[in-house]
């Protein structure tokens, strides 16, 4: 199965994740895979439609998790304040949430308290059904694993922040190599790191095969993040802010469609 890297802060724990291809608007241009960054229209949101995405949580063995409550929230909203009726995932870790056409927003997922709760930003928007998308959540045990191979205990003041790319086909399979994540506000104690060979390495400057990227302890609020292509005279792909909360782990993404 393909890793999706938004959802795999643990890829080398986790590779049975499924890419959120059918969120992926229509009509991308298919140049060159960096061809279209600059040229592309925001996708608009549109209340009056819904779309659904069928979700599957589980744990980083890809062991489902049952009882995981799951909501939504825009973008726009520093506090997420959550829009629907919350939902529960089944004994097989399935949950369907209907969400606005076109949504700029994230998922909310909260469990036990040994379970960290977690936002994940739906990039590209979601425009149409989406095939099943694994979301894997952790738990302390797999912090203390991340601590250990990130080379920086994990202040639980802080968040954690884990990032993913996609190119001008918005594929993810395969994922984008040689992206450089810039956080714009580190805090003292802050790690960036990338995947490389499925470990995370906080001395390397750019993504592996895998595309993922992340920092552990950043400081609570908006992070921006700006993703530039240093192959490509830092050419930038695009920029996003993302929340961060104490306590919680945030996926996020960013695409040509975040210029």
């Amino acid at each position: 199965a393909v890793s999706w890297a938004l959802a795999s802060c643990s890829v080398w724990l986790a590779d049975d994740v499924s890419p959120p291809a059918a969120l992926a608007p229509p009509d991308v241009p298919e140049a060159g895979p960096w061809d279209c960054v600059g040229k592309l229209e925001a996708v608009h949101q549109d209340r009056t439609r819904q779309v659904a995405l069928e979700l599957r949580v589980t744990d980083l063995k890809s062991a489902a998790l049952e009882g995981i409550a799951v909501n939504y929230c825009q973008t726009l909203d520093p506090g997420c304040t959550p829009l629907a009726d919350e939902l529960l995932t089944d004994a097989d870790g399935h949950v369907t949430l209907e969400v606005p056409y076109g949504l700029h927003g994230s998922l909310i997922l909260e469990g036990p308290d040994d379970i960290l709760p977690t936002l994940v930003y739906l990039e590209p928007p979601p425009t149409a059904k989406s095939n099943p998308i694994t979301i894997p959540l952790l738990d302390q045990a797999d912090v203390a694993l991340m601590s250990a191979l990130a080379q920086r205990e994990v202040d639980p003041d802080t968040g954690i922040l884990l990032l993913s790319s996609a190119d001008c086909a918005l594929q993810y399979n395969p994922l984008t190599p040689g992206v450089h994540y810039e956080l714009a506000t580190p805090g003292p104690d802050t790690v960036g790191f990338y995947l490389v060979n499925q470990l995370p390495d906080p001395n390397q400057t750019r993504t592996g095969p895998n595309g993922v990227g992340g920092y552990v302890n950043v400081p609570p609020g908006l992070a921006a993040v700006t993703a530039t292509l240093p192959e490509l005279d830092d050419l930038e792909l695009g920029h996003s802010n993302f929340l961060v909360r104490a306590g919680w782990l945030t996926y996020g993404s960013i695409s040509p469609y975040n210029q």
